[in-house]
């Protein structure tokens, strides 16, 4: 009778045979991991390129935000100065002010924006106290690097003005000759501002083409094929440009 009570002791110890088999049926085996983990990686695919598209929709909405302040900014300094705009390049500027510089530090020296850095290339290239000093409208967002053959789409720095910028000004903005085509004209000349292109996405400070491959001073199509442009009346729009003839003669 003891031997018997002992039995029963043990035996209550020892898991019951269906209690392990409910157990383990309950624990994940190596292919269903595997399978559960193919399924993630399945929907991450699917996924991964919806998220990409809704960052650069979100990089070239901040870009087309940085182009309608820039817009104000320079137009603001045409009726500062007798509807002269700054020049393109660096011939002449409005009444030669500041003698021979580019649009964008003719702005800065004004006074219509605060520096002529909108990125940090400038002060990594050539470390001049100031230059660490950003205007944040001057960058786009879907840039990280300088121009070059392996970046096509990246933006331009010009350390000989202390300026760097992700954008640049049509080179015939005004005038549709060459000579001179690069000085300074008023906006009331323009015919047709609103097709005239005047700043944009660019690769230069002052832009002629529409594809770096072909002619290093062009602007940029950087937003998944399009460019974000402003035109001389002061709107802002975005499209994809098929010809070199829409920078020059503006867009019919």
């Amino acid at each position: 009778m003891q031997k018997d009570k002992n039995d029963l002791k043990t035996s209550s110890l020892i898991p019951h045979l269906s209690y392990l088999k409910r157990k383990t049926s309950n624990r994940f085996t190596l292919i269903e991991l595997l399978v559960v983990i193919a399924i993630i990686a399945i929907l991450a695919a699917m996924l991964l390129p919806a998220l990409n598209r809704a960052r650069d929709r979100a990089r070239a909405t901040k870009c087309i935000s940085n182009l309608k302040n820039l817009s104000m900014v320079t137009l603001n300094y045409s009726l500062d100065n007798n509807d002269y705009l700054p020049s393109p390049i660096n011939n002449k500027n409005a009444y030669n002010t500041y003698g021979v510089i580019n649009w964008l530090k003719c702005l800065a020296r004004g006074g219509y924006v605060k520096t002529s850095h909108g990125t940090m290339r400038c002060y990594e290239y050539a470390p001049v106290a100031g230059w660490d000093k950003l205007t944040p409208i001057l960058a786009c967002p879907n840039v990280e690097k300088t121009v070059s053959a392996s970046n096509p789409f990246g933006g331009w720095r010009d350390t000989g003005y202390g300026s760097c910028s992700d954008y640049g000004m049509n080179y015939y903005t005004t005038s549709s000759t060459d000579s001179p085509g690069n000085n300074a004209h008023q906006l009331k000349k323009v015919e047709k501002p609103s097709s005239r292109v005047m700043t944009a996405d660019a690769g230069a400070a002052s832009f002629t083409g529409i594809d770096y491959q072909s002619n290093t001073s062009s602007l940029s199509q950087r937003h998944s094929g399009m460019c974000n442009y402003i035109t001389v009346d002061g709107s802002v729009h975005t499209r994809r440009f098929l010809t070199a003839s829409d920078v020059r003669y503006g867009i019919k």
